[in-house]
């Protein structure tokens, strides 16, 4: 199973951040098990998803991510300090994107994804 875990955000009719949260942490690990290693489609899917998060998130709204990628992990910190309010409310409908696009295969693919938000 795929564990796609948001810390400092919580999704109820929307995204929200944490009051006062400095950071948000997006990690996404595990494998999903649906299919043999290289010919696994939910966790292909789910790589595009996130692969696609990383990069808009870097050349689309210009704003640094702390990234550590490894086998079965994709972890992107992002400092809020460092972000103007124009570029929350982007962030924000891109990481809702990205939660839409998780529930989805999750509907689709039963058991695939795990969704946890936590918040310190």
């Amino acid at each position: 199973m795929v564990t796609a875990r948001f810390s400092n955000i919580s999704f109820d009719n929307g995204i929200h951040v944490k009051s006062g949260a400095e950071i948000i942490i997006i990690e996404i690990s595990g494998h999903s098990g649906y299919g043999q290693n290289g010919f696994d489609i939910v966790c292909a899917g789910i790589s595009a998803l996130t692969q696609t998060l990383i990069i808009s998130i870097t050349k689309l709204l210009k704003i640094k991510q702390n990234i550590i990628k490894k086998d079965g992990l994709l972890k992107s910190e992002i400092i809020l300090k460092e972000t103007d309010t124009e570029q929350n409310s982007k962030l924000m409908l891109i990481l809702e994107t990205l939660l839409i696009g998780l529930l989805e295969i999750n509907k689709e693919y039963p058991g695939s994804v795990k969704i946890d938000f936590v918040t310190d």
